[in-house]
């Protein structure tokens, strides 16, 4: 799985990433110095993937992108390997939803991608570099 920001340029080592069902059970994994992370054993479930890197939030190309709950991460159900998987990150901080509508449609979202595969950028955006 690939961790990447915006411009095309892995997210630096060191880097964390969680995974999980829940914040109680949950992998915490290192980026190595090629932007990737890889993680065994995720049970085969809805899970929650996490990055944080100051100044950057998860891209909004990331199907899988979830924004309640005061915090951004992706969620989506693991139903076999994703060796495919891009993490993207952007400029800028999160911003929750701030409008009634707005947090209406993060919400139909958010229950859409617990029953969905866990996806990252299409691929297509990522080979175009769109």
């Amino acid at each position: 799985m690939d961790d990447r920001s915006a411009d095309g340029q892995p997210v630096p080592a060191g880097t964390l990433v969680l995974i999980g069902r829940a914040a109680w059970d949950s992998q915490t994994l290192v980026v190595d110095d090629a932007g990737r992370f890889a993680a065994e054993g995720v049970p085969a479930e809805t899970v929650s993937v996490s990055v944080r890197v100051s100044g950057y939030r998860l891209s909004r190309r990331i199907v899988s992108v979830d924004l309640l709950n005061g915090c951004m991460f992706m969620v989506g159900v693991v139903d076999r390997e994703i060796a495919d998987l891009t993490v993207e990150l952007e400029p800028g901080q999160f911003e929750s939803p701030s409008t009634e509508e707005s947090r209406r449609q993060a919400g139909e979202a958010s229950t859409k991608n617990r029953t969905r595969r866990l996806q990252g950028v299409p691929a297509e955006a990522v080979t175009d570099g769109r």
